[in-house]
């Protein structure tokens, strides 16, 4: 692909506006210039989701060993550990976008990128605890506190 000159003034540009040189977009074959950001966030969306998979998975291992394990709710609810398990692979992701990790600004920048991942592992615990408070129900907490850091550990 052949760069015009308009695309190095903009490249540049953006690099004088405090974007790093590796994150600056170029155009792709349908013009989109947001390509290889969108690649990015696709790869780390799913990073994320495997990363909470193994975190969910990790997380019933440890604190049931394998044993089907449910959690009583007030109202007669009865969800087992593999139901909350599921939800919370669901909910990382979208967690991890409303707390900003998948920007472009804090894309491969360090700090902010893990101070938005924190931020988002402080929101799924706050969201389980708030649920398990509507639902008058008891989780376990050996599940929750391996839960919560692994999947932040491995995101």
């Amino acid at each position: 692909m052949e760069v015009e000159a308009n695309q190095v003034d903009d490249i540049d540009d953006a690099v004088a506006d405090g974007l790093p040189p590796h994150v600056v977009m170029v155009a792709d074959s349908d013009g989109r210039r947001d390509a290889p950001y969108r690649l990015c966030v696709r790869m780390a969306v799913i990073g994320d989701v495997v990363a909470a998979a193994v975190a969910t998975t990790l997380a019933r291992q440890l604190r049931f060993g394998g044993e089907p394990a449910f959690l009583q709710g007030g109202s007669g609810l009865r969800l087992s550990y593999a139901e909350i398990a599921f939800a919370c692979l669901v909910a990382w992701p979208l967690f991890t976008a409303l707390c900003g990790a998948y920007d472009l600004r804090s894309q491969l920048v360090g700090v902010e990128e893990l101070r938005r991942i924190l931020r988002s592992g402080i929101s799924l615990t706050a969201a389980l605890g708030f649920s398990v408070f509507l639902l008058n129900a008891t989780l376990s907490r050996g599940f929750v506190i391996a839960l919560v850091p692994l999947t932040v550990l491995l995101s």
